[in-house]
């Protein structure tokens, strides 16, 4: 859990109050029943979850750079 924003408060303010609205935004989260659409919906390009499989995040991050 973040301090002052969860992760959809993040990605709406990256997405609406930044300069930033094409950023690529790769969710992390701990939670199983987040879904890729519940990511896709709230404005991140794609999810991982944790804990951590190395290879699936360097390959997403990598597809970023495409």
């Amino acid at each position: 859990m973040m301090p002052e924003m969860n992760g959809y408060e993040v990605i709406d303010y990256l997405r609406h109050h930044q300069n930033v609205p094409n950023i690529p935004i790769l969710l992390m989260t701990a939670n199983q029943e987040v879904s890729y659409e519940d990511a896709k919906s709230a404005g991140a390009n794609n999810l991982v979850y944790k804990p951590l499989d190395l290879t699936q995040f360097l390959t997403k991050v990598k597809s970023f750079a495409v």
